[in-house]
């Protein structure tokens, strides 16, 4: 079966076309790098709890550390959830429940289970994160902000 990705010059599902230049995967990857810090950034500089979305910084770290092949404990993924670990447990069984994560079949040698978005979690991220490349070749929003004053 031939995908999306198999045929040139496809407009993704999205209504996105891929990017002019460069490997898609790792722009995509850098954006998500990117959300996750100023995630983490706005959390330092506003120190008021306000801004928890531990689903949300699940899934960006997922995506980030699939693209760099590296499996991810699920102790690990709840501390980058930036939430209590039971909190966050309760997210990741609800991502899980989505559809969006797996969870590996067998645990390792080493005891830990691991996580990995599911192929339906990658194409929701990789949706979210072509959106941001679709805007910076329109100018982005800031731009299309200053220029509506």
């Amino acid at each position: 079966m031939t995908s999306q990705h198999d045929q040139p010059g496809r407009i993704e599902a999205s209504g996105i076309p891929p990017p002019l230049g460069g490997n898609e995967q790792d722009l995509l990857a850098a954006i998500a790098q990117s959300e996750f810090h100023n995630r983490r950034r706005r959390d330092s500089l506003i120190r008021y709890d306000l801004f928890a979305e531990p689903a949300w910084d699940m899934l960006l770290d997922l995506y980030i550390e699939q693209h760099r092949g590296q499996p991810v404990a699920v102790d690990r993924l709840c501390a980058a959830a930036g939430a209590a670990s039971t909190t966050a447990l309760r997210w990741l069984a609800l991502l899980i429940e989505k559809e969006l994560v797996i969870r590996s079949s067998s645990v390792e040698e080493d005891g830990i289970v691991r996580v990995a978005l599911s192929e339906r979690g990658i194409g929701e991220m990789e949706r979210y994160l072509r959106d941001f490349l679709h805007r910076d070749r329109l100018g982005g929003d800031i731009a299309a902000a200053l220029s509506a004053r």
